[in-house]
């Protein structure tokens, strides 16, 4: 294959759920291992899917079938499918729903937030849910349920179904050829990506029948085998059993898939389809001519010999004329070249799955995708001896019966893949193994990654967990980082988030470990956001009391953008005050000078420009900044309003004055609201005074040692939680005013200018300009009381909701918390660094726990050298039972648990023989069936909802009276139904059983009576509500 070949179609993701497999893992398993996936049924399981009885006994009828599991249960939740537009869909589409979003998943694309085209090529069967179970009920079939009964259920939906589901807007094209339906569908997506129609394309197909766990009744003469085995090209072939199934893949041009990264699994080389036309005995009869003619011009388009195919993927139909002519096909194209002889293996996957009808040409195009992954040839089952009518002796081909290595040498494994429809389509691909992809450079290792996982519960998040876990243990090789960029890049971020920072594979084993079980390890945040709010992000930047030896130091070891930043401020320090940020850093406990205000605050200040600048390189960036104290000047320097040089300037300056008073005050926090802290200072407001109001719980006291001192031991007494802060200078005091002219004087020069991002001043409370930053204004932010809690509060009520503090340990994320919570806000406040704990982990932690809380982080920005998109476990879909029994299984059905009756809530309509204006419907409610009426709750207690019996009442009278509008009037409910237990109770305890009974007459009246399966009184049936309904034409 030529590399620059813009005809070929590269296959870039892939999902299916075929009988014996409920993944493509599991398939190649079963195709490896030669597992033949037909079940063979019990009188019982047939009687449960409602065969007749005398059918079973029937010698013709064969007890065998190839089964999906779980084809009743969907989640429904996940695609915003309400609980009964999931039980009126067919489960074809439910399915296909889900492999399709898969398919997109294991290529590494997020389809909410894919900006191009991607197309839809998709068939399935008629729908036997429709007409075998829906169709039967007549209140279904009704305007205006029957629309939405039709657009669920009918194949022609099935495209524009999942492009609508999953917001995708390339062409969206149901296809129904029979048999070769979805590998016509890969034709035309392929047509359609290279007409440039769309950027990527899904096509596939999907059988799914009903009743499902059934036999079939074979007939001498007919296509269906008498013993339930497929016995392809074999001399015992005597016809095909049907299977269900389905098969999704992912298609996108091969130089764009190149180019973009994409993971290519094979290349499509070339395709083709046709039609026999009448020149064949009969319509449904294959012809020799049509196919052969099929063949050659997909290996015409693929630009390849035919000698170069190693494998045909056939048909293979296991019927003895079939067979036969798809061999005499295969020669026309191959020729009888005698040095070809077993140079062409052949198989067919019906031999293990069964013919899968519209999925039957996707599942062969799989196997031979996996196949051509593996490097290896899986067998084809039931082959004893050659069917007499095929001469494989003479003809390049034989039937692969073992496992085999798949070796070519230097030529490229190369396949085809054939399927015939009834009724004449024929269509064939010609596929080639993936080119050796030159892959982008794996993600640098680092002290440690950000591992994000989301879901649409949290009992998915928890699933997922899970597989994450499990899907490491498996593939030992991969990278972690490449593990967290793939995660983070090619994942859908849904509204339960996970978050965990890792510095190692057995670190993340635990954590998963502990998440998969429900908890928060450390190093993890859990989150839950509302879809589609943005939250805003406020920068805090504290005052004094988050330093310690060696802050710092990691991130300038190992963050380009964090050392840069501190590089700046070191040199304009230097330049300022003549010493060493960067040597201060370094410094041990014996040498470092952090207790003296003229270092510490300088080096806090340049720490919190630097956190800021490596949060807006990870793409977190300030919607608006607020400084704690000595904290504004660095809030005033992100902002824009003073340069880099004015801000040193400030913070040296200040901090040399504040050396005169060192010593000389103390400054102690409380556990004190605002007036409880000025009530506490009654009788030393000359020595002591408020500094800071932090939030409704915490105030900052300034002032004398003494005086603080007894104003603690007297709150000590009292049981109020106080403390001293680690500074000896007493700011917002009058202890500064001493230093009010020199400071001013050092400060004259200044130049500040318009703020680029909102500052909001704890001076003030009001909104900063910029130009007022002058002297003034520094000298007011040492003096006055810092007014933290109402700017917060501020800030909360202006709509934003996340507060990250620039500081290495968190000093002032508790009192944002608790004004948080004071005003009923959403949100997190989250630190930069914590004392003592690893840098990097720490910082991710708090991305982590902005984005679990709703923030877009840029993810390029967190890996600004990319990584390598890695295999990743699929979404584990949260399925519940969505089903409707046909009425012939009712009584039956609601012994099992199954929904009974026409109606879910009514059930069948009956006339009672003594009041034949009078219509009764009696059925039973159970949780265990009917689980979504276990999410109306009322003080913990699942309760039958006001709504439900609106719908009863509408329902009843539509069905006894007739089409047309109703109108509902004096609704009485006499008193709550709640249904006993929690959300985990029994089946056995959460039955109600209903009669519901509905009088024609002037005034139409409808009744409902409710009791438990032990109600044994003689007393008439308990009322729950009533209401009176009549018909107005």
């Amino acid at each position: 294959m030529e590399e620059q070949d813009s005809s070929a179609i590269a296959v870039i993701g892939m999902s299916g759920r075929f009988p014996g497999a409920r993944n493509l893992d599991e398939f190649w398993r079963n195709l490896r291992d030669g597992t033949e996936a037909v079940q063979r049924f019990s009188e019982q399981e047939l009687a449960a899917s409602g065969v007749d009885p005398a059918l079973v006994l029937d010698p013709s009828y064969v007890r065998a079938g190839s089964v999906l599991e779980d084809v009743d249960r969907f989640d429904a939740a996940f695609f915003g499918i309400s609980p009964r537009e999931a039980e009126l869909m067919d489960p074809q589409h439910r399915i296909f729903m889900e492999c399709a979003w898969e398919a997109l998943e294991n290529a590494g694309y997020d389809p909410t937030a894919y900006e191009g085209s991607i197309g839809v090529y998709a068939g399935a069967n008629m729908s036997s849910y429709l007409t075998s179970n829906l169709h039967e009920h007549p209140a279904m079939m009704r305007w205006p349920g029957w629309f939405q009964t039709l657009i669920g259920n009918d194949k022609d939906y099935l495209a524009t179904h999942v492009s609508y589901r999953l917001n995708l807007r390339g062409p969206s094209i149901s296809v129904q050829t029979a048999c070769s339906t979805s590998l016509v569908a890969v034709h035309l997506a392929c047509m359609s990506l290279l007409d440039r129609e769309c950027d990527m394309a899904l096509a596939g197909g999907i059988t799914v029948r009903i009743p499902h766990r059934a036999g079939y009744v074979y007939a001498e003469g007919g296509i269906f085998s008498p013993d339930g085995h497929c016995r392809a090209f074999d001399a015992k072939a005597n016809g095909t059993i049907m299977g269900n199934g389905c098969g999704v893949v992912l298609l996108k041009p091969l130089d764009r898939a190149l180019s973009d990264g994409d993971p290519v699994r094979a290349v499509i080389l070339g395709s083709a389809t046709n039609n026999d036309g009448a020149r064949k005995i009969g319509f449904t009869a294959p012809s020799e001519v049509g196919q052969a003619q099929a063949i050659m011009e997909a290996l015409a388009l693929a630009g390849v010999e035919a000698r170069s195919i190693q494998y045909i993927e056939t048909h293979g139909t296991g019927t003895l004329l079939g067979d036969a002519i798809e061999i005499a096909a295969l020669r026309r194209v191959f020729g009888r070249d005698a040095s070809a002889r077993r140079s062409c293996a052949i198989g067919s996957v019906k031999t293990g799955i069964g013919h899968l009808e519209s999925a039957a040409g996707i599942a062969g195009f799989i196997k031979t995708v996996l196949a051509l992954e593996h490097r290896q040839l899986p067998p084809s089952l039931n082959f004893e001896s050659p069917n007499p009518s095929i001469d494989f002796a003479s003809s390049p081909f034989y039937v692969n019966t073992s496992l085999k290595d798949w070796n070519t040498g230097s030529t490229p494994r190369r396949a085809g893949v054939s399927s015939f429809g009834i009724g004449g389509t024929n269509a064939h691909v010609v596929l080639e193994e993936a080119p050796a992809a030159k892959l982008p450079a794996a993600a640098p290792a680092r002290s440690a990654e950000l591992f994000v996982v989301s879901a649409k519960s949290a009992a998915a998040l928890d699933a997922a967990a899970e597989r994450l876990r499990d899907h490491l243990q498996a593939h030992q090789g991969l990278s972690l980082g490449d593990v967290a960029f793939s995660l983070a890049t090619t994942r859908s971020p849904m509204e339960h988030r996970l978050a965990m920072a890792a510095p190692s594979r057995e670190a993340l084993r635990e954590g998963l470990d502990a998440a998969a079980r429900g908890q928060t390890p450390p190093g993890a945040v859990r989150g839950r956001c509302s879809p589609g709010n943005v939250p805003k992000v406020v920068f805090v930047f504290p005052g004094q009391g988050s330093q310690w030896v060696g802050m710092g130091r990691q991130l300038l070891a190992e963050e380009p953008v964090f050392h840069a930043a501190l590089s700046a401020c070191d040199r304009a320090i230097q330049a300022e005050a003549g010493w060493s940020l960067l040597a201060e850093l370094a410094a041990d406990e014996g040498s470092s000078q952090l207790e003296r205000i003229d270092v510490v605050q300088p080096v806090l200040f340049a720490l919190a420009v630097a956190f800021a600048a490596l949060w807006r390189s990870w793409g977190v960036a300030p919607d608006v900044v607020i400084g704690h104290s000595m904290g504004e000047v660095a809030a005033a320097h992100v902002a824009g309003a003073l340069s880099l040089e004015d801000a040193v300037a400030i913070i040296c300056r200040r901090s040399r004055l504040l050396r005169r008073i060192s010593g000389q005050g103390e400054m102690a926090v409380t556990e004190l609201s605002l007036a409880e802290a000025e009530a506490a200072l009654r009788g030393y407001e000359d020595r002591v005074s408020v500094a800071v109001s932090n939030s409704p719980r915490s105030t900052v006291l300034s002032g004398e040692p003494a005086a603080i001192g007894e104003v603690l031991s007297s709150l000590n007494a009292k049981g109020v939680f106080c403390r001293r802060v680690k500074v000896d200078v007493a700011s917002h005091s009058p202890q500064v005013d001493p230093l009010r002219e020199d400071l001013l004087a050092a400060l004259g020069g200044l130049r500040p200018r318009a703020a680029a991002v909102p500052m909001r001043s704890t001076v003030t409370g009001a909104m900063v300009a910029g130009p007022e930053l002058g002297a003034n204004y520094w000298m007011n932010n040492l003096r006055q009381p810092v007014r933290f809690a109402e700017v917060v509060q501020a800030q909360l009520q202006g709509g934003h909701g996340l507060f990250v503090e620039m500081s290495p340990h968190p000093i002032l994320t508790t009192s944002v918390e608790e004004m948080r919570r004071a005003v009923q806000r959403a949100g997190a406040a989250v630190g930069s660094l914590r004392r003592g704990q690893d840098e990097r982990p720490a910082m991710l932690e708090a991305l982590g726990a902005l984005w679990a809380q709703g923030y877009p982080v840029p993810w390029g920005r967190l890996f600004p050298a990319g990584g390598r998109r890695v295999p990743l476990p699929n979404y584990p879909w949260q399925r519940e039972r969505y089903w409707i029994e046909a009425p012939a299984k009712s009584a039956a059905g609601d012994r099992r648990g199954v929904r009974a009756g026409g109606h879910p809530l009514l059930g069948e309509m009956q006339t009672l023989s003594t009041q034949t204006s009078t219509r009764l419907w009696e059925t039973t409610l159970d949780l265990g069936r009917l689980p979504w009426l276990g999410d109306h709750r009322v003080q913990g207690a699942v309760v039958f909802p006001g709504a439900a019996y609106l719908e009863m009442a509408i329902s009843s009278g539509a069905e006894a009276l007739g089409d047309g509008p109703l109108q509902i009037t004096d609704v009485v409910l006499a008193e709550a139904l709640a249904f006993a237990g929690d959300a985990a109770v029994s089946c056995s305890r959460a039955r109600r059983t209903w009669r519901w009974r509905f009088r024609r007459g002037p005034r139409p009246w409808a009744m409902a009576h409710c009791r438990s399966p032990t109600w044994s009184s003689p007393r008439p049936w308990p009322s729950r509500a009533t209401r009176r309904c009549w018909s107005r034409w």
